[in-house]
């Protein structure tokens, strides 16, 4: 069971690395992006494997996981649920998914889920504790690095908010070219509050 739970994670993760990988360098083709994508991960998997390598995983599981994780969490809700807008969500996952999802999903997404681990990152900071192996305490300059991991992570997130703005012209409206890709998808999508979507007129003619 663990060893499935534990290859089912690490292939949605570099499934997640390998696509970015393709959209940053289309001249990767093939499974070049696997491999290059495999081998460094070998490479930096390999300081796990040294005498102190428990310790360096216990130090960038809680600075890099745990704590990056849930900042990141509170980021991206909080940005898809009141930047985006939950309606735009709820609509434009209706829409792929085919189905009409229910008031039970803006609930989750602009209250439940925001709150919930607004809640888990204040506790979190508030009641923190370094982090510890073998029941010692690391050093503190191993918390300082574990520190600057996690703000190396947040800050990446405002670097790229502020070019990202910087380049639109519109501010905070989509630009023309965001919706499926998908010519046929785009115009359904365009037009999905009208109620009969033009790949539903298309079956129906053929």
């Amino acid at each position: 069971m663990l060893i499935t739970l534990g290859l089912g994670s690490a292939a949605g993760l570099i499934n997640t690395t390998i696509n970015t990988v393709k959209e940053l360098v289309p001249a990767l083709s093939g499974s070049k992006p696997a491999g290059l994508v495999s081998v460094i991960g070998l490479v930096v998997g390999l300081v796990y494997t040294t005498p102190g390598g428990q310790a360096v995983l216990e130090l960038v599981d809680y600075y890099g996981g745990s704590l990056l994780i849930l900042i990141v969490a509170v980021l991206e809700i909080t940005v898809l649920a009141w930047v985006y807008g939950a309606k735009n969500l709820v609509d434009d996952l209706s829409f792929m998914l085919n189905t009409r999802l229910g008031i039970y999903w803006k609930f989750c997404w602009t209250v439940f889920i925001p709150v919930s681990l607004s809640f888990i990152l204040g506790y979190t900071l508030v009641f923190y504790t370094p982090v510890k192996y073998a029941g010692e305490v690391l050093p503190v300059m191993a918390q300082v690095a574990g520190w600057v991991v996690t703000l190396a992570g947040v800050a990446m997130i405002v670097v790229v908010f502020v070019v990202s703005m910087a380049r639109r012209e519109r501010g905070w409206k989509p630009t023309s070219s965001w919706g499926p890709r998908n010519a046929v998808e785009r115009l359904d999508w365009m037009n999905k509050d009208a109620g009969t979507s033009l790949s539903v007129i298309k079956s129906e003619i053929e």
